[in-house]
């Protein structure tokens, strides 16, 4: 499952960890997001968004005045997170990229979360 670039889910992997990762992480998601008080209209990135459901629920919290993007190295979980974010929310912008090289400008964001990720960072 590991290679070159660090742990990577592959194949139906990523669809598995959507359904029962999700439901199991929630309550520290929430935790999460209660620490940073998120507002209506804050931009927030999601970093290692995995299958975006911390993006999902902070775009909840920031509403459609606000932005969300999740960044994550897996191309695989990138691509659940887009099919399961939901057009009630802003749209959230999942980018593929390494934490060490994000292509965003600095201070873009209000929050910056990571939730179950950086034990996977290459380099802390």
């Amino acid at each position: 499952m590991a290679d070159e670039s660090g742990f990577q889910l592959k194949g139906s992997a990523p669809e598995r960890y959507e359904r029962y990762a999700a439901p199991f992480m929630a309550p520290f998601v929430e935790a999460i997001l209660e620490a940073i008080d998120l507002h209506p209209g804050a931009a927030v990135l999601d970093l290692a968004c995995g299958t975006g459901f911390a993006a999902r629920a902070a775009a909840a919290r920031v509403g459609p005045a606000g932005r969300v993007s999740g960044a994550d190295i897996n191309p695989g979980m990138i691509g659940v997170a887009a099919e399961h974010a939901s057009r009630r929310y802003p749209d959230i912008e999942f980018t593929v990229a390494p934490a060490e090289t994000l292509p965003f400008e600095d201070a873009a964001f209000d929050a910056v979360v990571c939730q179950q990720g950086v034990q996977f960072f290459p380099d802390l």
